[in-house]
């Protein structure tokens, strides 16, 4: 094959490929406004990047469409950059905030964990009204980046929602923002 052709097939199997950031079948690449990071949806949960920024996240996964329309489950990923404060004080400020807005609002330990970065976790709940597990991921003690994770329902999280959760956590992966 020469010239044309081979220049053809080239440009044709670049257009095939997804493009950098984008979903693609078990890796999601998020790259912008000095953040990148790589995570990989949970079986049966779809990657959105272009409606993540109306919930405050860089990406978020749910299992179908209706989801964007409420009453149904959210992961919510966000990478902060300068992240001053101990992630434990960052959660505590949160339940502090939680309390001031919500009288009847109820913590409770949530277990998550991510092979090579420190994470704290909670449960926000006020029954009848909504359940939020947020976990904050923290790449290191020196790194100014923190992830903010979310897990958001109406109902308490089944166990596969909160195996989806936990799995979108141990695969969150800090990359440089250099392309």
């Amino acid at each position: 094959m020469r010239g044309p052709t081979r220049t053809a097939l080239v440009l044709l199997a670049l257009a095939a490929a997804p493009a950098l950031g984008e979903p693609s079948a078990d890796h999601v690449v998020v790259r912008g406004d000095g953040v990148a990071f790589g995570v990989r949806p949970p079986p049966a949960w779809r990657a959105d990047r272009g409606h993540a920024s109306r919930f405050g996240a860089h990406v978020l996964f749910y299992q179908n469409r209706h989801a964007l329309k409420g009453n149904a489950t959210l992961i919510l990923v966000r990478l902060n950059r300068n992240a001053t404060s101990d992630p434990g004080a960052e959660l505590q400020r949160d339940m502090e905030d939680y309390r001031k807005r919500f009288a009847e609002v109820a913590f409770r330990d949530l277990e998550v964990s991510h092979p090579e970065y420190r994470c704290v976790a909670k449960e926000f709940t006020v029954e009848k009204l909504f359940h939020e597990y947020v976990t904050y991921v923290s790449p290191g003690a020196r790194r100014p980046e923190r992830f903010a994770a979310a897990l958001d329902t109406e109902a308490a999280a089944s166990p596969a929602e909160l195996e989806a959760y936990r799995a979108v956590i141990g695969s969150l992966e800090l990359l440089s923002a250099e392309p």
